[in-house]
């Protein structure tokens, strides 16, 4: 059996716990308040349901891929499987630094992940 080094534990320590957080927090800070408002109507759909759903779905799908790529680490921890998938997350950070000028700190999490995969 292939060990995980220790940089790949604390990657996927981090990936998990963003992962958590992600679900955990959008859905009690984000969705939430989103979900009382008035959205978009899609489909014919005579409220904003389908909307919501969607929104909520594509919010926790987000956080289900982030675990199956803490997943694929795990189960096949190597060089190049940890390559791949830290530079996903090294694509990743760049956007919340950018997008809202680094104050949303999801980048610096997500460039720990990136550093730490191909250290």
């Amino acid at each position: 059996m292939v060990t995980m080094p220790g940089n790949a534990i604390a990657a996927l320590t981090l990936i998990l716990t963003v992962s958590f957080a992600h679900s955990y927090l959008g859905e009690k800070y984000l969705l939430a308040l989103l979900m009382k408002r008035d959205l978009p109507r899609l489909f014919n759909d005579r409220e904003d349901l389908f909307t919501k759903q969607v929104l909520r779905f594509a919010w926790h799908l987000t956080s289900l891929a982030w675990v199956g790529l803490g997943f694929i680490i795990w189960v096949e921890p190597s060089a190049k499987i940890f390559h791949a998938v830290g530079s996903i997350f090294f694509l990743h950070a760049p956007l919340p630094l950018i997008w809202t000028r680094g104050r949303h700190l999801s980048w610096l999490v997500f460039l720990a992940i990136g550093i730490l995969l191909w250290a």
